[in-house]
């Protein structure tokens, strides 16, 4: 065998196998004449779990605090082994493997941990494209470079799974059990923590919090209907520096105020002090992101972020659609050459605006130098077909964030006259449309109308006033998030601090989460109860409060994360060692460890105490007996653990071991060849059965002091372990 590609995902890999000619579909790949195309279905791999490196590290205990393993374990997730074994077996017979992750530093970790989970350490290339259509395609295949080219974004890749595992495990485990301790949550509710989900939820409990704090002040706007020879217009009052009543949004606060600028106007002549226009443009937004994608599809039509990437990825999958996990609106200048072509594709499909684009106009879009990983959301040509409703959405969104490219900017006068009237300063303005351009198609609103002025107005002129009043407002709180907007407000964390220095960097950060997380992390947040969706609007919930206003400072900072994805971008450009990260991490967990110890939840009860020991108890929770109480104080129990039922949420009558009575007595289970004790039940006096020193055997009924007959219960559990 020559080549073996490695995709993603199946759907890559069958477009691949397309391209290359001659597919033959084979169990879990795809024989492509000397070469095979195979597939991941994202990670293959999963992290081994603490018990992996220690079994006792399956119950929770604060004492096992931190785990941090040494040498860090992998594992084929449990629906993956079959396709992590074809994988091998077409290593064994491969010249060369080509990676075909997505273009960025999780895709490129997905392939690489698969191929070093299985020791593969031939010649590696890197097949690197942005959009699956044919045209795309070929012209990567044509220029596959070295797969070690890219190890330092597999490196960030893996730094960042590995700190979540380590910050999100680690916490979790302490903030639970310290929330069980206190009786604040029950044995079987988890307080789960995260890099990045905290900050998010922190996002929404400060803004939650505000609109309950909120209440709303009175404030007056004095208004003038006056006229000019030329006619009439409306102006509003322009407050002055200093001036009495005002509030430190120079809102006008004072009613007394208000009258008193009205009265020194009504029925009074001023003089126009000032007559600009300026001819103003809007340039076509670019084309869209994967955050301005999700915002739209939320605004417009009450899409939930992940289900926009879902749609988003199901159009790029199918070659309609460019890579969608992209922060970067900008295009490739060598883009511009296929504008004709796409163009006219778009208009063949429908899509509005296409058929009188001018495929000449060139805007802001092509900047090659602004292209990172990814570019901008962009349709491929490949004519979309069966669409759902929703993706139908989804893709004229994209569409047309492409065509408005190719139409001229909107252009209006702008106009500011300025009156002195009554000793006060009054201000009206104007708009008249010079070219509506590209929102004449797309979004045509009150905004793109005239509003007039009357003609011929000029510094000097004389007005009238014909009328004078105020306006009572109330102020109003901040609106709650949506989903839109809370992926905004975390692509743009650098609004939440006022340090100069800090903003710059959250700026450069690009926000904490990426393009390829942030709605997952939103879903994260509303399924463990930590927000709730009403309407269009994400509300914190009591649970998720109380954690956020419970944990250590640094875990739910926006500018703590924002700055771990910083060194992360930095570690995939090769500024950042891969070792040191994570040493500095292992820092942090430790120290925000022992920040927690002082955690006291609100409504906290004082700890339950072991009735032998006088030590803490920790409330625990099982599948299989349920809620229970735990003392691991082994010094105060004869070397051992002591466990205690629950009993209305205090500790009932200890468990006791089994009792051994009489001899061993050889096991009947043919080959066994070892022995079996007689033990009575712990449950009720005089009840005995018989154990083999071999775990594997079932349990046997007691018969007149020997073994008798197997428990079914026993045996049936036996069967399932098998």
């Amino acid at each position: 065998m020559n080549r073996v590609f490695i995709a993603e995902k199946p759907s890559m890999g069958r477009a691949l196998a397309a391209i290359l000619g001659r597919p033959v579909p084979k169990e879990g790949y795809i024989a492509v004449g000397d070469d095979a195309v195979t597939w991941c279905f994202g990670h293959l791999l999963e992290a081994v779990p603490p018990e992996g490196y220690d079994p006792e590290l399956k119950i929770w205990r604060r004492e096992s605090l931190p785990i941090i393993p040494n040498t860090w374990k992998m594992e084929a997730r449990k629906d993956a082994k079959g396709q992590v074994k074809v994988i091998r077996e077409l290593l064994r017979q491969a010249s060369t493997v080509v990676n075909f992750g997505d273009p960025e530093r999780e895709g490129q970790l997905i392939v690489d941990e698969l191929l070093q989970h299985l020791a593969w350490k031939g010649h590696t290339l890197r097949l690197w494209l942005n959009s699956t259509d044919e045209k795309s395609i070929r012209k990567a295949l044509a220029s596959m470079s070295d797969n070690a080219n890219y190890v330092n974004l597999s490196h960030a890749a893996l730094a960042r799974s590995r700190s979540d595992w380590l910050v999100g495990l680690n916490l979790t485990r302490a903030l639970t059990l310290i929330g069980r301790s206190q009786g604040v949550i029950p044995s079987g509710q988890v307080l789960s923590v995260g890099r990045v989900q905290t900050p998010v939820l922190h996002i929404v409990v400060m803004r939650d919090e505000e609109i309950e704090r909120f209440v709303p002040r009175d404030f007056f706007i004095p208004y003038i209907q006056a006229a000019h020879k030329n006619g009439e217009f409306k102006a509003k009052w322009y407050p002055q520096e200093n001036m009495e009543g005002l509030d430190s949004d120079n809102r006008l606060v004072s009613e007394k105020v208000a009258k008193e600028i009205v009265d020194a106007a009504t029925g009074r002549s001023g003089v126009v002090t000032s007559m600009e226009s300026k001819l103003q443009k809007k340039e076509p937004p670019l084309p869209h992101t994967l955050g301005s994608l999700q915002a739209a599809a939320d605004s417009q039509y009450g899409l939930s972020a992940q289900a926009t990437l879902d749609i988003a990825q199901s159009l790029y999958e199918r070659q309609f659609t460019s890579y969608p996990r992209t922060d970067c609106p900008y295009l490739k200048e060598e883009q511009f050459a296929d504008a004709e072509e796409l163009l006219k594709s778009l208009a063949e499909a429908g899509c509005r605006g296409a058929e009188n684009a001018n495929h000449e106009l060139r805007s802001g879009a092509w900047n090659s130098a602004k292209v990172e990983a990814h570019h901008g959301i962009i349709p491929t040509g490949v004519k979309p077909s069966g669409l759902k409703p929703d993706e139908e959405r989804i893709y004229a969104l994209i569409a047309e964030g492409y065509i408005c490219q190719f139409y001229p900017p909107y252009q209006y006068m702008a106009h500011t006259v300025v009156v002195d009237l009554g000793g006060n300063v009054w201000k009206a303005s104007g708009r008249s449309v010079v070219d509506l351009g590209w929102r004449g198609i797309f979004t045509a609103d009150d905004e793109t109308k005239d509003l007039l002025l009357p003609a011929g107005m000029a510094k000097g002129d004389p007005i009238e006033c014909l009328k004078a009043e105020y306006e009572a407002k109330k102020t109003t709180p901040p609106a709650r998030y949506t989903e839109g907007t809370l992926l905004d407000a975390m692509q743009h964390v650098d609004r939440f601090v006022t340090d100069p220095r800090m903003k710059k960097y959250l700026k450069d950060a690009k926000g904490i989460g990426t393009s390829a997380t942030q709605a997952g992390i939103i879903e994260t947040l509303k399924g463990r109860g930590f927000l709730s969706r009403k309407g269009k609007q994400l509300v914190s919930t009591a649970l998720g409060r109380m954690l956020v206003n419970a944990v250590p400072l640094p875990l739910k900072d926006v500018q703590t994360t924002a700055i771990w994805e910083a060194l992360l971008s930095k570690m995939a450009s090769g500024d950042i060692a891969f070792e040191a990260f994570m040493s500095e991490q292992e820092r942090l967990v430790r120290s925000l460890l022992q920040q927690t110890e002082l955690v006291k939840f609100p409504g906290a009860k004082p700890p339950t105490l072991c009735p032998e020991c006088g030590q803490a108890l920790q409330l625990m929770s099982s599948k299989k007996s349920g809620a229970y109480w735990a003392c691991f104080n082994k010094a105060g129990h004869n070397g051992s653990n002591a466990y205690y039922p629950d009993d209305n949420g205090r500790p009932g009558k200890k468990r006791e071991p089994a009792v051994a009575t009489g001899p061993m007595i050889p096991c009947p289970e043919p080959g066994c060849g070892k022995n079996m004790r007689r033990l009575e039940s712990s449950k009720k006096a005089g009840c005995f059965f018989w154990v083999c020193e071999n775990k594997a055997h079932p349990i046997r009924k007691d018969v007149e002091g020997r073994p008798g007959d197997p428990f079914e219960a026993s045996l049936k559990a036996k069967r399932g372990k098998k």
